[in-house]
């Protein structure tokens, strides 16, 4: 991000009908990524240490502004299984979330 942090979530793209690219996304449960010496055993590499991105939010999930970012890429395969093993969900979890919010919202209507 342009505020110095490495920061890993889910990221959902927001891209208005008729626009080329994102106007933003949506992070979920974002974390900075700190990387520390694996001081007790160095072979298995570094250690990771998430801390949350925005710790006194009552949120989950944050729109930020796709000027807010340099560079977004997917992380490494290590990095991302240990971030969905801390905070992620699986797909059937998040389509029941998003059913629920929907229905909350009036969206939709259960059968």
């Amino acid at each position: 991000m342009k505020s110095g942090e490495d920061v890993i979530a889910d990221v959902y793209e927001m891209r208005p009908d008729g626009e080329n690219g994102p106007t933003g996304y949506i992070l979920r449960d974002p974390q900075i990524v700190k990387i520390m010496k694996n001081m007790e055993d160095p072979e298995k590499g570094p250690n990771v240490l998430f801390e949350n991105w925005a710790p006194l939010a009552a949120e989950r999930r944050f729109l930020i502004r796709e000027s807010s970012f340099i560079t977004i890429t997917m992380p490494i395969e290590a990095l991302a299984k240990h971030f969905i093993e801390r905070f992620g969900e699986t797909d059937e979890q998040l389509e029941s979330a998003s059913a629920a919010t929907q229905e909350r919202q009036g969206i939709i209507k259960p059968d």
